[in-house]
C-alpha cells in the first residue's frame, strides 16, 4: 500500500508547501474519526489546468483605494 503525503500552506509563516510529518498528523486527527481513501490512478474523471481566485466588485473596490504602486503589486502578484 502507498503512504500518502500530506503539504500544509499557509502565507506568511514558515509553512509554506511544507509536508506534515505522520506523527504531528496523527495528533491532529481524533482517534474515533478515521477513514480510507482508495485513489484509483487509472481512473480519472477530469484533467486541472490549475486554479485561480475571483476578483469581486468589493476586491476591486479595496484594490483602488491602494496606492497606484501597490495596486500594480497586487496585480502583478494575483496573475
Amino acid at each position: 500500500m502507498n503512504i500518502y503525503r500530506l503539504i500544509e500552506t499557509a502565507k506568511d509563516t514558515d509553512r509554506r508547501l511544507s509536508p506534515i510529518p505522520a506523527a504531528e498528523r496523527e495528533v491532529r486527527s481524533p482517534k474515533h474519526l478515521s477513514c480510507i481513501i482508495n485513489i484509483e490512478q487509472e481512473k480519472t474523471y477530469q484533467t486541472i489546468l490549475g486554479f485561480g481566485g475571483a476578483l469581486t466588485e468589493s476586491s476591486g473596490y479595496v484594490l483602488s483605494a491602494l496606492p497606484e504602486e501597490k495596486r500594480r503589486e497586487v496585480i502583478q502578484a494575483y496573475f
